[in-house]
């Protein structure tokens, strides 16, 4: 009887540390020259915060996407398309008619604002890492399933020993 708790006991260690360093992670004990890895770890880590940025200069590309919706839609939006070709004439005529140009600003300024929202919402999921949807769980990994494998087949083996010397 005390044999087979002892064999148990053994099998649920073994499972355990197979657990623990499963291939590929990182070894249980330091290696013997532990300060040559770590400096040459933290630039790799600091390479990936440059990869972010590049994927922010997308963005500014979608704004000329933005104005093609607008065209694409004259019939809701009349008014927007003429008040956008006065802004561009208002600076020549400005002393001719300078309280009239503010208002027509005043309106561009919305639409101005709007078009540029629906594009980004495209763009939202592929580019912007705040309002898109939590990445996908990785997939198992084969190491973790052999040693959960390795766990359960450790325990049913120790329970059958168990029952026979018991």
């Amino acid at each position: 009887m005390k044999m087979g708790f002892q064999f148990v006991m053994f099998l649920a260690l073994f499972a355990t540390s197979c657990m623990a360093q499963a291939p590929g992670a990182a070894p249980a004990q330091p290696p013997s020259t532990p300060a040559v890895p770590p400096p040459s770890t933290p630039p790799p880590a600091a390479s990936p915060p440059p990869a972010t940025p590049p994927p922010a200069t997308p963005p500014p590309a979608t704004p000329p996407p933005a104005t093609p919706p607008p065209a694409s839609t004259p019939p809701s939006s009349p008014p927007s398309q003429p008040p956008a070709s006065p802004p561009t004439s208002p600076p020549p005529s400005s002393p001719s008619s300078p309280p009239t140009a503010p208002p027509k600003e005043g309106p561009i300024s919305p639409p101005t604002s709007s078009p540029p929202s629906p594009p980004p919402e495209g763009n939202v999921p592929t580019n912007s890492p705040g309002p898109s949807p939590p990445p996908p769980p990785p997939e198992g990994n084969g190491a973790a399933s052999v040693s959960r494998g390795m766990m359960v087949g450790g325990a049913v083996a120790g329970a059958f020993l168990a029952m026979v010397f018991a």
